[in-house]
């Protein structure tokens, strides 16, 4: 009796120790599971994140391929769009060879026009009957498994990525996920910026159009001017020409701006010339546009660099000038300190300071310096164009602002050669 008993003892303690391990385990997998839902959305986060802030194309990719990377460990993984033809291209990739990317362009499992396409998972390349063909290929890139991932956007398919695996893989439900995040990530990203690079085109080109009629209304209203006309006329031509001088500055910002973004930056016309002589032009041209204004120039007699004088005028008219308007009652101080290898302008106003969140994305387009009174002759592209004109000169331009030492603006520029 009492050996039963102690047999039926050591039954009921496996079956206990049995599913107390079964629970250990159970909670393991729950907990591993909740790592990696907390290491995917992180992924996910940065992947947005890096997109939101990227400056091109390329770089959103690289994001991309670095995410797939560090969330799924895979060392080779591509990213392709389809292109005018419906052709679907290469535009970044990792770990492929340029004989890999000949043989498999333009091969996709669904049709440019295909609507919700589902990912295709691979789990062996060597018993899908669809990649027959490119079994030789897969076996010298040394792929035995891979999965194509749909790039769609607002409805439209854009392209895909794609991941390698040297061996077969059995793709888990998480991979799926997260890979499927991040081509959303992707292809939202891509989307809007195919989208503002098409405004910014259309833009460009209308700008380019409406100089011929604008110049037209310009001449007829200084044609007008030189005539005998009533003092009521004559207001209203005035006007009339005013409202043309600004429109033609509207439109040669509009220009750069294109030229900058989609022209492969501001091209520069060097030649000897004096920066002292440049700024000291812009300062009096703005005294006598506002005389209530101090603007004091501090420089050497003279500094003579190569580079493009109309470009910079533009620069500092633009620099100067919103220093005189955000400046309030302080004077705007102009200091231009040389060396042999380059050239220091300081532009400083003791107004508001500009908040230090903006200040980052303070030469983005279409931005006012973040100061509540904007330009009436701009579009917000004059710090952008600023920039990118001193880019083009091999300079940069740098900006400190606080409540205690007001406003600077730097511009530094290599003198070159004369």
């Amino acid at each position: 009796m009492a050996q039963r008993t102690f047999e039926t003892e050591v039954a009921a303690s496996r079956e206990l120790e049995t599913e107390l391990r079964a629970n250990v385990e159970q909670l393991n997998r729950a907990l591993e599971a909740e790592r990696l839902e907390r290491a995917h959305k992180e992924i996910l986060f940065q992947v947005t994140d890096a997109s939101s802030r990227a400056g091109s194309l390329e770089e959103i990719y690289d994001a991309a391929l670095e995410a797939l990377a560090s969330g799924l460990g895979v060392d080779r993984a591509s990213v392709l769009l389809f292109d005018a033809d419906g052709v679907i291209r290469f535009k970044a990739w990792r770990g492929l060879s340029e004989k890999y990317r000949a043989a498999v362009e333009g091969h996709s499992p669904w049709k440019p026009d295909s609507k919700n396409p589902s990912p295709v998972l691979v789990s062996d390349v060597r018993e899908d009957p669809r990649l027959r063909r490119y079994l030789p290929v897969f076996e010298e890139e040394r792929i035995g498994a891979l999965a194509f991932f749909p790039l769609v956007s607002a409805g439209l398919l854009l392209g895909k990525f794609m991941l390698y695996y040297p061996g077969p893989h059995t793709f888990t439900e998480a991979e799926t996920r997260l890979a499927q995040g991040i081509a959303h990530q992707v292809a939202f990203a891509v989307e809007r910026r195919f989208a503002q690079q098409e405004r910014e085109r259309i833009l460009g080109v209308v700008s380019h159009d409406l100089r011929n009629p604008l110049s037209a209304v310009t001449v007829a209203a200084k044609t007008l001017l030189c005539q005998e006309i009533d003092a009521n006329a004559a207001k209203s031509v005035r006007r009339i020409a005013s409202s043309a001088s600004r429109m033609e500055r509207l439109i040669a910002q509009l220009l750069q701006f294109a030229q900058a973004r989609h022209g492969g930056g501001i091209a520069v016309a060097r030649k000897p010339v004096d920066l002292v002589e440049i700024v000291s032009r812009v300062v009096e041209e703005l005294e006598t546009a506002h005389p209530e204004k101090t603007i004091a120039l501090t420089c050497a007699a003279r500094c003579s660099g190569s580079w493009d004088g109309d470009r910079l005028a533009d620069v500092f008219s633009n620099l100067i000038g919103n220093a005189v308007q955000h400046g309030g009652d302080s004077a705007v101080q102009v200091a231009i300190v040389t060396t042999d290898a380059e050239v220091a302008a300081a532009i400083h106003n003791g107004g508001p300071p500009i908040p230090a969140g903006l200040i980052p994305k303070l030469f983005d387009p279409y931005r006012r310096g973040g100061q509540p009174t904007g330009n009436p002759d701009g579009v917000g592209l004059g710090l952008f164009i600023s920039r990118e004109i001193i880019r083009a000169h091999g300079g940069n331009i740098e900006v400190r602002s606080d409540e205690v030492e007001g406003t600077t603006f730097t511009v530094r520029l290599p003198r070159g050669p004369l």
